[in-house]
């Protein structure tokens, strides 16, 4: 999978393939030079002309299969692009990686190879933090370490979005609810992560 995709989006594609085919076929309608004979209840008769012979539309019909022919690579990228994209397996694949807090009672830290890329107190949900310039081939630690304030349980969720895509083996979420001692850490457990 490549980082940068040239091609638009998957709804992007569908309708520009839907427009070149429209024009493939009306470029190819024009090279034949079809007449409409009648205009029935049941649709359109058409009759098929001699092609006028002036300079412009005998090459019209290089012009249609050009159109037709992008067309159908814009529609099937389209349907392609809209069946479920898959997290990806090896570090090559992995274009963006990110890291969020929620839930979060009462201190949550989460450590990405050893560096420090996110915490909140309770009540905050920071936004999505960028993590990918510390990911590496191969195993890639996240430490979560939920620590207790002055009050009740402790808990807290974490999520790890790659390319855009969460996976439920990537989403860490505990909650103790019974009393727990002020200032103690309540959780302090590693996911590992392995690009190969």
């Amino acid at each position: 999978m490549a980082c940068v995709d040239l091609l638009p989006t998957a709804a992007g594609s569908a309708w520009l393939g839907t427009t070149l085919l429209a024009a493939g076929v009306a470029a190819l309608a024009y090279s034949r030079s079809f007449t409409i004979e009648k205009l029935g209840a049941f649709g359109l008769e058409f009759k098929l002309q001699e092609p006028i012979q002036h300079l412009g539309r005998p090459r019209v019909k290089y012009l249609a299969a050009a159109l037709l022919t992008l067309g159908l690579v814009f529609a099937i990228t389209g349907a392609v692009k809209t069946s479920q994209p898959e997290w990806p397996r090896k570090y090559s694949d992995v274009c963006s990686a990110e890291v969020q807090l929620s839930k979060v009672d009462d201190l949550v830290l989460v450590n990405v190879n050893d560096t420090e890329v996110a915490s909140a107190k309770y009540g905050e949900t920071p936004g999505w933090k960028d993590v990918l310039p510390l990911l590496r081939k191969g195993p890639n630690k996240f430490e979560i370490i939920v620590q207790n304030g002055r009050y009740g349980g402790c808990g807290g969720q974490v999520v790890i979005r790659l390319n855009g895509l969460e996976s439920a083996d990537y989403k860490w979420n505990k909650q103790r609810l019974e009393n727990q001692m002020p200032g103690i850490v309540c959780f302090a457990e590693t996911l590992t992560l392995d690009l190969p």
